[in-house]
């Protein structure tokens, strides 16, 4: 869990701490910030996406999620990629607010919802989506307290919304062998591939070296 400064005290960036998430955002709207990429921007994974998702471009009925979508481009970039049904939600209204204001445009949709329970705060049905992705997401989730609790929830909620032989697409810090220990008792998620690249950075424009501190990783699992 990290810190934010908010003048004279410091608010814990925990996934319960919502008030510190609104505090993000909203100190972001208030400089004129509309924009901030966790980990990677879209076309970093562009490539991976297009071989192993294989999301179906300009079809009207699949259907795409985003969880924790902040105020990255991902969503809008998918959009531009080719998909044609977007849902992103996120935990702090203001990022929602943002994201709705930049992105006002046919295909993408923006609302305030927990991964931990979609049903009750997106009103989702089971079997909706034919992709969902979580960029960061599930790491900040197991940043939290009660982190384990946090993860199983969120995690049954992807699997109940995800249809059967969908993907789901987790871009995290973590290794492969790190994240399947809490994607490996779901049942009908089943491990697809996943793929290591080294992380962007502006200082080394030409690439980072592959070594672990500098790599991310997309899993891909598949439902049955």
């Amino acid at each position: 869990v990290s810190t934010q400064s908010t003048g004279s005290s410091s608010v814990a960036m925990s996934f319960q701490n919502k008030k510190a998430w609104e505090e993000r955002y909203a100190s972001a709207a208030a400089s004129g910030q509309d924009l901030f990429e966790w980990y990677c921007p879209f076309d970093t994974v562009a490539r991976h996406v297009e071989d192993f998702v294989k999301v179906q471009k300009d079809t009207p009925d699949y259907k795409v999620l985003v969880i924790g979508c902040g105020i990255s481009a991902f969503s809008a970039d998918l959009a531009d990629f080719g998909c044609k049904d977007i849902l992103s939600i996120d935990y702090s209204a203001s990022a929602i607010a943002i994201q709705k204001k930049r992105n006002a445009r046919s295909g993408l949709k923006f609302e305030v919802g927990d991964v931990r329970d979609m049903k009750n705060t997106v009103h989702l049905d089971d079997n909706t989506f034919d992709a969902v992705f979580a960029k960061g997401t599930i790491d900040a989730l197991l940043c939290a307290e009660r982190a384990n609790s946090n993860i199983n929830a969120g995690m049954k909620e992807i699997n109940r919304v995800l249809k059967p032989g969908g993907k789901f697409t987790c871009i995290s810090y973590a290794t492969e062998e790190e994240r399947s220990t809490y994607f490996k008792d779901l049942g009908d998620l089943e491990p697809f591939t996943t793929v290591g690249f080294p992380r962007p950075s502006i200082k080394h424009p030409g690439g980072l070296e592959e070594i672990p501190e500098n790599m991310l990783y997309m899993h891909v699992y598949s439902k049955k």
